[in-house]
C-alpha cells in the first residue's frame, strides 16, 4: 500500500552493507508509483 513516510522513518532505515537510504538524484522513473508497488509486492524488490 502507498501512503505517507516521514524523513525520519526512512533514516532509521540500515541497507546492504550498513548504507543508509539515500535519495537517487539521477533516478528517472520509467512506471507509475502504482506499478512499482505492484512489482515490489509480487517481487519482493524494485526492479529497476
Amino acid at each position: 500500500a502507498q501512503g505517507t513516510v516521514k524523513l525520519s522513518e526512512l533514516a532509521g532505515i540500515v541497507g546492504p552493507h550498513q548504507q543508509p537510504v539515500m535519495r537517487d538524484r539521477y533516478f528517472r522513473p520509467t512506471r507509475t508509483l502504482s506499478e512499482y508497488t505492484r512489482l515490489a509486492e509480487r517481487d519482493g524488490a524494485i526492479p529497476d
